[in-house]
């Protein structure tokens, strides 16, 4: 199947199946329909390959039964398919590309391009949108949600998914989430787990976070009692870049507090000769890091949140 599947039939079901976004390409799908009128939500996950316990989270989710539904639950759990099966980290291996920085893509473009582009077909059909991300297998982090700072409803989604820290994040970035805000659904992305391992608390995390935000959306029959959540706290990021290649030697864990101009981490030569060191730009926490030995030039190395006050 090319063409996007009807999302509204007025029946209640749960369909799964293939789709070719793009030619010699194919992605899972699953819709869950129930029969009375509300909102459609699309949730996508495995945007980048080797997050598993989304995709884990994703897949179960299309084993929802209809019935508990109002309107349309729609699951793209793999998207990146060829980087799952080949158990890529971050990029599609068709073209080398990171699909969760190519958006809004490029019908004439590469494989990751044409596949990005794909879902702006999908986005005006939906009343919001969850990507799910999850600690790619070199990344350790703290779970969290992103929004478009500039979108109130994408911030409430991202309330309403529940994770502790709220990440708001410039609506520029070519990330799936912020196209999608941008043509006016809102949108977030929810990362949680870490090193790309699986467990049932980490799958929990998306899934019930998923749960949440469909009661808050108003899509559940009979919503659950709410799941006890932490109070959020809103919070910017400052992400340092490796400036040369070379081994990476941090010197802070993930929840580790920092103070402007403290030395975060160097970059070394092969035999020990130091060729960066990276220093704080703002006091905060490490959110997520890179623990890789190794790192490229123009690489995030971590991620550190920050307080901001008008938030």
């Amino acid at each position: 199947m090319t063409k996007i599947p009807e999302l509204h039939t007025g029946s209640t079901r749960n369909r799964k199946g293939y789709l070719s976004p793009i030619e010699d390409f194919q992605i899972p799908f699953g819709i869950v329909e129930g029969v009375q009128y509300g909102p459609t939500l699309l949730i996508t996950a495995g945007v980048h390959g080797s997050e598993l316990c989304s995709i884990e989270a994703a897949l179960r989710l299309m084993n929802i039964d209809g019935h508990q539904l109002t309107r349309t639950l729609f699951v793209l759990p793999v998207m990146n398919f060829h980087g799952f099966r080949a158990r890529s980290i971050y990029v599609n291996p068709q073209d080398g590309k990171s699909l969760n920085r190519q958006f809004p893509g490029n019908p004439l473009g590469t494989a990751s391009e044409r596949l990005v582009h794909w879902p702006s077909g999908i986005f005006p059909k939906c009343d919001a949108y969850l990507d799910l991300h999850g600690g790619n297998l070199d990344e350790e982090l703290k779970p969290y949600t992103i929004f478009n700072e500039d979108s109130e409803a994408s911030k409430q989604l991202a309330v309403a998914f529940g994770l502790e820290t709220v990440v708001a994040a410039s609506g520029t970035r070519r990330v799936s989430s912020s196209y999608a805000t941008r043509l006016g659904i809102p949108a977030i992305t929810a990362e949680a787990v870490c090193n790309g391992l699986v467990s049932e608390d980490k799958v929990s995390l998306h899934y019930d976070g998923v749960m949440r935000v469909m009661a808050y959306l108003g899509m559940l029959q009979s919503p659950a009692l709410p799941l006890a959540v932490p109070e959020r706290r809103f919070v910017k990021l400052s992400v340092p870049i490796a400036s040369a290649e070379g081994l990476w030697y941090p010197r802070h864990r993930v929840s580790a507090h920092i103070a402007i101009n403290d030395i975060l981490d160097e970059v070394r030569g092969i035999f020990g000769e130091v060729l960066v060191t990276v220093t704080a730009e703002v006091s905060g926490e490490v959110l997520y890091r890179l623990p890789s030995l190794w790192v490229n030039s123009g690489e995030q190395l971590m991620g550190v949140a920050y307080m901001v006050p008008s938030m």
